[in-house]
């Protein structure tokens, strides 16, 4: 499978409202859950991988940044999901700190995108008006989320109001993190932390990202270095955890040129071809990317939209300088 049919998987799956949360004809499985067509996440990060390749998709990043815009709230919170017909679910701002974090994420790495000024100018616009509510995150991953976005905005938007409140997140982060609460996504807090340490110019912070990095590494790594995710309460081994890791380990290898970070990136990204428990390539041949490896060793083929994502944002952290 090649990034180009991956891309093309993911036009696919976008309409003029948003990137569909799941195919257009989901199996019988989801169709029971009645899943909502859209999220703000897989929007987010969906912009995420736009902003990192040279491959430019204009009328793609301006139906996920709308989408954005839609999805932004009167109290400076996101709504998350977006139901058939445009109406977003009014849910509880305490369940949409993840949201949030994963949308201020993207529209900071739009702007060091190659993509046309009118374009970022929407989205450093939304960036500027959406920052009042940092002060109230408490969660570990939007804690997390929102530190890799302001880690990674241009640097003449390194404001030291902007500093500040990073260096703030970033200790606070590093004092809550508890691995035994991640459930997802467990190896986001470590990513965070060294970026931050890396746009603080903070030995110290690198160090602490390292230390949680190089402990996953540990556990999660067999002997023969084969990528061992954190299965979810079913059992299942789903890409997201695989996707996570990459970027966590590649970002690692920009800041410390160590080579075990590479080699764990790369075999983290080999568990999408079939380099893992089960010995099941969860790429489809049309550019998708499988749901999950159930706990019985067959393919929940399920093609949602976060799956693809993780590929997608786990090969351009590859390809990025």
């Amino acid at each position: 499978m090649t990034l180009t049919q991956s891309l093309e998987k993911l036009e696919s799956m976008t309409t003029q409202d948003g990137l569909l949360q799941h195919e257009s004809n989901p199996n019988i499985e989801f169709k029971k859950l009645g899943i909502w067509p859209h999220s703000t996440c897989d929007n987010a990060r969906a912009l995420i991988v736009l902003s990192r390749l040279n491959i430019l998709k204009e009328n793609l990043a301006q139906i996920y940044l709308n989408y954005l815009q839609r999805a932004k709230r009167s109290d400076g919170w996101f709504n998350n999901y977006q139901r058939k017909g445009g109406v977003f679910i009014q849910d509880n701002p305490d369940h949409l700190q993840d949201c949030y974090g994963r949308t201020i994420w993207a529209l900071s790495e739009f702007l060091s995108s190659q993509y046309p000024e009118e374009l970022k100018k929407q989205a450093e616009q939304l960036l500027d008006t959406s920052l009042t509510k940092i002060p109230e995150l408490h969660y570990i991953q939007s804690l997390a989320f929102t530190i890799i976005g302001l880690s990674k905005l241009p640097n003449e938007k390194q404001t030291n109001g902007i500093k500040k409140t990073n260096q703030k997140l970033t200790k606070e982060l590093i004092i809550t993190y508890n691995p035994e609460e991640l459930k997802y996504c467990i190896a986001r807090p470590a990513q965070a932390i060294i970026l931050a340490g890396k746009a603080e110019k903070d030995k110290k912070t690198k160090k602490a990202g390292k230390k949680v990095l190089d402990s996953l590494i540990e556990k999660h790594f067999d002997k023969d270095s084969l990528f061992l995710p954190l299965v979810n309460p079913w059992g299942d081994e789903q890409p997201i955890e695989a996707g996570t890791m990459a970027e966590a380990c590649m970002d690692a290898y920009k800041v410390f040129l160590e080579d075990k970070y590479l080699m764990a990136a790369k075999k983290t990204i080999d568990w999408f071809e079939g380099s893992n428990t089960k010995n099941k390539n969860i790429l489809s041949t049309d550019g998708g990317v499988y749901d999950a490896i159930k706990k019985d060793g067959t393919i929940n083929t399920n093609q949602g939209a976060e799956s693809i994502l993780a590929y997608l944002l786990a090969i351009s952290s590859m390809n990025e300088s």
